[in-house]
């Protein structure tokens, strides 16, 4: 039985709430692996770059609990990552210039902060009334 004030726990959390340990450290390999590769392909400064991209995601996988919070806390910051991260992916991926590829990012993180505001401010925050329509 539960209580008003206290919700039913739940058995399991899924898989994407909160990944295996085995899973998220794989984050470390991928991103050591994406900067060597940078560095090889692109020379020494991207490779320095996607280290530091890849490996504070690798970071923040390991700290999940962390990283989740400190994104519900900070939405703007949290959704402008996705511009370094698209940078280097497509950098990555295709034999474009660095100037293209930031461009491009640029373009796709404008959208994709817009969509996350409004998201954010049609879903109603824990803890608050849902405000009143005229």
């Amino acid at each position: 039985m539960t209580h008003p004030d206290r919700p039913a726990a739940r058995a399991r959390r899924s898989f994407w709430e909160k990944p295996p340990v085995w899973f998220r450290a794989l984050g470390i390999p991928v991103a050591l692996l994406v900067t060597l590769q940078m560095s090889d392909e692109r020379g020494p400064l991207m490779g320095a770059f996607a280290g530091a991209v890849y490996g504070s995601l690798a970071i923040s996988l390991l700290l999940w609990d962390r990283f989740v919070l400190w994104g519900r806390e900070h939405p703007l910051l949290d959704a402008l990552g996705f511009g370094p991260v698209m940078f280097i992916a497509l950098a990555f991926v295709t034999s474009l210039s660095p100037a293209v590829c930031a461009a491009i990012a640029a373009g796709t993180t404008v959208p994709f902060v817009v969509l996350k505001h409004l998201q954010r401010r049609r879903t109603p925050r824990p803890g608050t009334a849902p405000a009143a329509r005229p």
